[in-house]
Formats: structure tokens, C-alpha cells, sequence
């Protein structure tokens, strides 16, 4: 993905709704969304014990999201673009 910008393998790098993605290497599964300016942002990262995400973590990307975009927002992370 970082060297053409499109998914090449579904089954390391899937979208699981909402915005979410999962980038999954054995054993991790890391949780992130994309942002403006071609910004892939990881929320959160957790060992994989089943094949099917659990809420818990997806419910903390969401809300990791919602508070990054927030700051983002106010102007805490990045200068304006004109």
C-alpha cells in the first residue's frame, strides 16, 4: 500500500465498517482509519485470539477516531491547509 496506495492482500489489511481498518500480522491485528492529506492513522493494536474482532476494540477505534478528529479540529495536531 505505501508504495502504489491501494490495497494489494484483503486478508492483511481489510475494512471491518464504520471508517475501521485492520492491518493483521501474525498475531497482532492493529486497528486504523484513513484521514485527509493521505494520513493512515493506527487507533489501537491487540494479539488476535479469534477470527472475528471483538466490539471492545472496535467501539475503542471509533472513539479513538472521534477524539482525534476532535483535536484535529481545534487545531491541535496539524497547521491549516489554505
Amino acid at each position: 500500500m505505501g508504495d502504489i496506495g491501494k490495497i494489494q492482500n484483503e486478508t492483511k489489511f481489510r475494512y471491518e465498517e464504520d471508517g475501521i481498518y485492520a492491518f493483521k500480522p501474525k498475531p497482532d491485528r492493529f486497528l486504523c482509519f484513513f484521514f485527509k492529506g493521505k494520513k493512515i492513522v493506527v487507533t489501537n493494536a491487540f494479539q488476535k485470539k479469534q477470527d472475528k474482532l471483538p466490539k471492545q476494540e472496535k467501539v475503542r477505534a471509533l472513539s479513538c477516531r472521534a477524539d482525534y478528529e476532535a483535536r484535529v479540529k481545534e487545531g491541535g495536531y496539524y497547521e491549516c491547509d489554505d
